[in-house]
């Protein structure tokens, strides 16, 4: 995914640990973990599909 180096970079460092305080502080890692693997890869996928869509609109404008 292209727009995996934005979530690096921005939102996966401070949601795990986010979650990390949390295990800290349930010492349930496995439902924290997951909860916050979910939450990453719909961020993801929501970059990724506007990201598409907007190559879509863009190649029309582009000369072939």
């Amino acid at each position: 995914m292209k727009d995996t180096s934005l979530a690096a970079v921005i939102t996966v460092p401070e949601l795990f640990q986010k979650a990390q305080d949390i295990v800290g502080s349930t010492f349930k890692p496995f439902p924290v973990y997951i909860g916050a693997a979910i939450v990453c890869l719909a961020f993801c996928t929501v970059l990724a599909w506007l990201q598409h869509t907007l190559e879509l609109r863009l190649s029309r404008y582009v000369a072939s």
